[in-house]
């Protein structure tokens, strides 16, 4: 395991146990395409030890090459748990949401501008 001490307050402190720890060391050498390892990912969390993940992804592999670690953060940070719970797939169409008339009407007075933001 990682040096944690006392003051190693992330995420990952709390889901890297020696088990996980163990699955893990099986990855080691292994690098994503671009050349990302799991020792870089959990580099940000030992050496800062109040990061609230302290698990970085530096590409969009990592998120399978690194899974167990990730999914088990975004169980925690999410209460989402991939093994038993499915993400419904996205239906944007406008057409497809459903108002009543009291909620277009409160909506009307109240909202001039929407903005939407999409991050990852």
């Amino acid at each position: 395991l990682p040096p944690f001490t006392r003051q190693h307050t992330s995420m990952m402190r709390t889901i890297l146990n020696p088990a996980l720890f163990e699955k893990l060391k099986s990855l080691k050498g292994t690098k994503t395409s671009k050349g990302y390892t799991l020792s870089n990912a959990m580099q940000a969390g030992v050496l800062r030890p109040r990061l609230d993940f302290g698990f970085t992804c530096g590409d969009e592999e990592c998120y399978e090459v690194f899974g167990e670690v990730v999914q088990a953060m975004v169980g925690q940070m999410h209460g989402f748990d991939a093994a038993k719970q499915v993400h419904p797939p996205p239906d944007l169409a406008p057409g497809k949401l459903q108002l009543t008339a009291e909620d277009t009407a409160r909506l009307s007075k109240c909202v001039k501008s929407t903005r939407m933001r999409g991050v990852r």
